[in-house]
């Protein structure tokens, strides 16, 4: 091992400086909790010599290795939250590093598009989500309020139904958040009346409070814009997160496992989501340019991709997005 590292060392390539990083964090990884705070010191400071020199991808899978660390050091897993959304993502989402003071300060700091990792990571406490509701717009409320495993304080569930009430796509994620349940066990879930404005009453056991609001959102969705046409908007500034959060929820899919199917070599299930939100021709092309230039795929399928994607009937993409659902609940089942 030690030959092997000094010969690495040697080696000043990029390339070269990515496999070092790499062997270096299989051994800080092997030892576990055995990790004292001097080897953390030292890890960090490699770490922040190495990483800038090797190429961006492997960077990207750095991040996403030592996402889930819990010895990762805590200055380069808050460093990497800062980073590019494609370094900052999977700690935002992940890392058991962050305490409740780094999120809540992270929270307030942040660009928008990481706001929309913070706020799908689970579990996630009052404070973040009183940050991200007041920093956000309306669709980082959705996936606020759909993130069931998101605590919302009193205030926090307060503001959002007052956004509600001019957001017929929010109040219904708020309806549907309150009929399963809720994901808060300080918050009584709200009701929905017909004859009364928004004003709040004691909860039963006073340890909460009950927000009552007109009946706004009856069980069948009032008509909202169609999804293909929001994602046109999002795309055209490549706010890419943003579209995998959109096909997520038209699809009834986890965020994190769309943005891995949207990344995958294969981009059979990008246009099967694609084609089931409705997501135009020119939208698609656009979308599959955006992939191939951040991910490093070769362009020349582009045109067969478009071809694809203009023979796919939006009925077999509709079955094959039921598969998709299928899979992905057998697997979510315990074993």
């Amino acid at each position: 091992m030690f030959d092997q590292l000094t010969r690495l060392a040697q080696d000043r390539s990029p390339l070269g400086r990515a496999e070092l990083l790499s062997t270096i964090t299989d051994l800080f990884v092997s030892a576990g909790c055995r990790v004292d705070e001097g080897i953390c010191r030292l890890y960090s400071d490699i770490v922040g010599h190495l990483l800038p020199t090797i190429p961006y991808h492997e960077q990207s899978e750095f991040a996403a290795r030592i996402a889930d660390l819990p010895t990762a050091p805590h200055d380069v897993v808050m460093g990497l939250a800062r980073n590019e959304i494609a370094l900052a993502e999977p700690v935002l989402r992940y890392s058991p590093v962050l305490s409740e003071a780094d999120l809540s300060e992270l929270a307030s700091e942040l660009a928008r598009e990481h706001l929309f990792c913070l706020a799908s990571r689970q579990p996630l406490g009052e404070a973040v989500t009183d940050i991200l509701v007041a920093r956000g717009d309306s669709l980082l409320s959705r996936v606020v309020t759909s993130n069931t495993m998101a605590r919302l304080s009193t205030a926090g569930l307060a503001r959002l139904v007052r956004d509600a009430s001019g957001d017929a796509a929010l109040g219904e994620t708020l309806a549907r958040r309150c009929r399963d349940g809720g994901g808060s066990d300080n918050v009584v879930p709200f009701q929905l009346r017909p004859e009364g404005e928004t004003r709040r009453e004691p909860a039963p056991d006073g340890g909460a409070v009950v927000l009552s609001f007109a009946e706004r959102w009856p069980s069948t969705p009032a008509p909202v814009p169609a999804v293909a046409s929001v994602i046109d908007a999002v795309v055209s500034d490549e706010r890419m997160l943003e579209v995998a959060m959109l096909l997520a929820d038209h699809a009834s899919l986890p965020v994190d496992l769309v943005s891995r199917l949207i990344a995958r070599a294969d981009p059979t299930l990008l246009a099967v989501l694609c084609k089931s939100a409705g997501v135009s021709r020119e939208t698609f092309a656009r979308l599959v340019t955006i992939r191939t230039e951040r991910c490093g795929r070769p362009p020349a399928q582009n045109a067969e991709l478009a071809r694809l994607y203009e023979r796919l009937s939006a009925a077999e993409a509709l079955r094959a997005l039921d598969l998709v659902r299928d899979r992905h609940v057998q697997g979510a089942r315990p074993a």
